[in-house]
């Protein structure tokens, strides 16, 4: 009888440590992180580069895969306001990592493209946006810099982004497309 009443202690000792654990200190962590990306977002709401250390903060304390990849799309738009080749690259490794929630792979697609229609610069989307794989291949004309070429590459980015997850914004750049 004493070994079942010692078990049972056992198991009652292992739970309330458990829920002490899980509602202690992930929970802090939860809050940490949270806070992190919400003072982040007001810092970059100013256009300001401090953001990127919120954000990384944010990244360093992610629990899940969810809030890892929230907090990298965060640090790759911020470092648009500072290093343009910087926020693709941290955006296409959210892309490419099939670990992430298509939801988040399809938005780091989607700022990365969305980047050529507030700039323009067709030389930085031949040079950064659309090298490596699978991204040099949505080129028809790997060497020309026309604008025809560039947009062909953005439609099959976007459709991209659609098989990830539908965006209304990606959908709207494939409809207009082919209208």
């Amino acid at each position: 009888k004493s070994w079942y009443v010692i078990a049972a202690l056992a198991v009652l000792l292992a739970a309330i440590f458990s829920g002490w654990y899980y509602w202690g200190i992930l929970q802090e962590e939860k809050a940490y992180y949270d806070r992190k990306l919400k003072e982040g977002r007001e810092l970059f709401s100013k256009r300001d580069p401090g953001s990127q250390i919120l954000f990384r903060e944010a990244l360093n304390a992610a629990a899940t895969k969810e809030e890892e990849a929230a907090a990298k799309i965060n640090l790759g738009t911020s470092y648009f306001l500072t290093n343009r080749v910087e926020a693709v690259r941290i955006l296409k490794e959210v892309a490419a990592d099939g670990s992430y929630p298509s939801f988040y792979r399809a938005g780091a697609i989607n700022y990365i493209l969305n980047y050529y229609s507030a700039s323009e610069d067709a030389e930085f989307m031949m040079g950064v946006v659309f090298t490596g794989d699978p991204w040099s291949s949505f080129l028809q004309h790997p060497t020309s810099r026309s604008r025809h070429n560039i947009y062909l590459a953005m439609r099959r980015g976007y459709e991209w982004s659609t098989k990830l997850f539908s965006t209304f914004y990606a959908e709207y750049w494939v409809a207009d497309w082919y209208a």
